[in-house]
């Protein structure tokens, strides 16, 4: 699911470069946008299955603060590198977004292991 939906949000945003009209863009920005909504419980059950017990509600919060913060900064970062061009950032972004998922790909499933927690009564 996780890739699946990675793999549609990276061709989506890279689409976005050669989009011919307002409607083709809001179109594929909204294909973009259910291909992250469909990344980001992926990315919350692997958050809290990785976090430690006794953190986990914070870890998997911070996930969830870092996404819209990312946006936030990635969108000043981007008006001030790309002023004119659009079409460089959608063909920037969604040929960094297809090199990130293949390797999610590569990547061992490591659901099983847990992070060891402290004894009961040191912590």
């Amino acid at each position: 699911m996780l890739i699946g939906a990675l793999a549609l949000a990276s061709a989506a945003t890279t689409l976005c470069a050669m989009a011919h009209s307002l409607e083709m863009l809001i179109t594929l920005r909204f294909v973009a946008g259910i291909g992250l909504g469909g990344a980001l419980p992926a990315v919350s059950s692997l958050t809290a299955e990785h976090a430690r017990p006794e953190n986990r509600n914070g870890t998997v919060t911070l996930m969830y603060i870092g996404y819209p913060m990312g946006a936030v900064v990635g969108g000043a970062v981007t008006r001030r590198c790309f002023t004119s061009d659009g079409q460089t950032y959608f063909w920037a972004r969604g040929r960094r977004a297809f090199w990130l998922w293949p390797s999610r790909c590569c990547c061992p499933n490591r659901s099983n292991a847990r992070l060891p927690t402290p004894p009961p009564g040191r912590g």
